[in-house]
């Protein structure tokens, strides 16, 4: 394989990452907001209901709200434990990353030809920044990864 056929294929591993840390960052703030407006509204009736409660308030109403506000504390701890909130703005960062790698790599494509091939360093450079950026980005889940990567390939097979 020559040097320009591995960067398209480098090009399309970056892609594919690159969509891949958006798509868990969509995921993960999608995930905090499940648990969060629960919280958010559990908090508030219970608040609420405490707030307003009376001395003759009946044993039913009691265990109501004693059970909003046990599913309030369950939802909070969730989503403090989970860390949804800080996994999307970690995904989001490193696809951020990732976009600015594609980019340079597109650029450098575009302008490829015979007469104007890439400086000898350029491919070490990408590569050791392309493992750098692996090294320090979250993990994607499996199955966030999966489709997105079915995805491409099948993009990359029409437009072949």
């Amino acid at each position: 394989m020559d040097q320009l056929q591995t960067l398209q294929q480098w090009h399309q591993g970056i892609r594919i990452s690159h969509a891949a840390h958006f798509k868990a960052a969509d995921t993960y703030e999608q995930r905090n907001l499940w648990l969060g407006v629960p919280v958010v509204v559990l908090s508030a009736v219970t608040g609420t209901a405490v707030f307003t409660a009376s001395g003759t308030t009946a044993v039913a109403e009691r265990v109501v709200v004693g059970l909003f506000s046990v599913a309030a504390a369950v939802l909070a701890s969730l989503q403090t434990f989970l860390r949804y909130a800080e996994l999307a703005q970690k995904h989001k960062a490193a696809a951020i990353k990732y976009g600015a790698l594609r980019r340079e790599l597109e650029e450098a494509l575009a302008t490829y030809s015979a007469e104007h091939p890439f400086p000898a360093d350029f491919m070490h450079d990408i590569r050791q920044r392309w493992d750098a950026l692996d090294e320090e980005s979250p993990v994607v889940a499996k199955k966030i990864y999966d489709p997105v990567e079915a995805e491409y390939r099948k993009k990359a097979a029409k437009h072949a």
